[in-house]
């Protein structure tokens, strides 16, 4: 067995590995794609990412919260597509708490505005839904392989007097037909 270094200089993470019994036990990483530029091409600009989504056939989808943007980018790291538009009409969105592939769906939860975006693998928006106002912070929008929907949102019972620790948020599960199967609350630190 042997041990990992991490060190995170920058930019740039390296990851080593010391001590190694076994040759076979040393990783090392390889860069398969980059995207993303300092000067140039505006497509390939970023100011915050904060969520990165694989989609079918390799594809890559970034949210960029500064910007309030998202982005489609093939396997080779090439500019595809913005998918709709900030604004408040029909597929336009305010804010991302969340971007999941869910089937043939892509789906991205404006929290903002309240309501889930519903769009096909190709950008096209189809429709949306309502949907309750997110926990802080992006990433609250999560799917499992049996095609199931979790939203991350606020706990609005109020705080047990006696308690240190309390949840703070739960997780709202949906099936595909977005029927309620239930909710687990559990803490939440931000």
């Amino acid at each position: 067995f042997g041990r990992t270094l991490v060190d995170t200089r920058g930019d740039t993470v390296v990851v080593r590995t010391l001590d190694a019994a076994d040759s076979a036990a040393v990783l090392s990483l390889a860069r398969e794609v980059a995207i993303g530029v300092v000067d140039g091409d505006e497509a390939y600009q970023f100011a915050s990412i904060d969520e990165i989504v694989e989609a079918p056939g390799g594809d890559v989808l970034i949210w960029d919260s500064v910007l309030g943007v998202l982005r489609q980018f093939d396997s080779s790291g090439t500019f595809v597509r913005e998918i709709a538009r900030q604004g408040s009409g029909p597929g336009e969105y305010r804010s991302s708490n969340g971007v999941v592939i869910l089937g043939d769906r892509l789906l991205l939860w404006d929290g903002r505005q309240g309501r889930m975006n519903v769009y096909d693998t190709a950008g096209v928006f189809l429709t949306n839904w309502p949907a309750m106002s997110p926990a802080q912070g992006p990433r609250g929008l999560y799917t499992d392989t049996l095609g199931r929907l979790y939203l991350r949102g606020p706990v609005v019972a109020p705080r047990p007097p006696d308690s240190l620790a309390h949840p703070n948020a739960m997780l709202v599960e949906l099936d595909a037909t977005r029927t309620f199967l239930g909710a687990d609350v559990f803490p939440i630190s931000f």
